[in-house]
């Protein structure tokens, strides 16, 4: 089952060694849910800018030509992850459960690599719970039943 208060603590969970922010987006970019080790974080025009960023980012490349199979089908969860520098901050984004995209924004010391391995294991974390409560649409973005 996916509760807000667990997902929200998952997340504040992971704000360690680094890791200054973590944000959940749908895949077309509403967010669901973040977390900071800055009490304002959350109103600040970063947080905005991250959020597209992220949204963006996904979206251009999970809908590239490498998104697609043999057979020309889509396939959105192709794309495993994006690690991106910007400014003094690293963020490493992937995707949930076929419906949302988990991202880390962690200071620059913070090596790539234990990024990615930090994200994977909180996308593990969570991909079964957003299994449950998602099914992609055919076309266009994400449908939550």
């Amino acid at each position: 089952m996916l509760r807000a208060s667990g997902l929200h603590d998952a997340l504040t969970a992971s704000l360690s060694g680094g890791v200054e922010a973590v944000v959940l987006l749908t895949t077309t970019g509403v967010p669901l849910s973040s977390a900071s080790i800055n009490p304002g974080y959350g109103r600040s025009p970063e947080h905005t800018l991250t959020h597209g960023i992220v949204a963006t980012m996904w979206r251009s490349y999970a809908g590239c030509d490498l998104a697609y199979d043999i057979a020309g089908e889509l396939t959105p969860e192709s794309l495993e992850a994006l690690l991106v520098d910007v400014g003094d901050h690293r963020l490493c984004m992937v995707g949930v459960g076929g419906s949302a995209i988990l991202c880390l924004m962690a200071t620059r010391s913070v090596e790539q690599g234990l990024l990615k391995l930090k994200a994977a294991s909180l996308q593990a974390h969570m991909d079964r719970a957003f299994r449950s409560v998602a099914k992609p649409a055919i076309g266009s973005g994400v449908s939550v039943t």
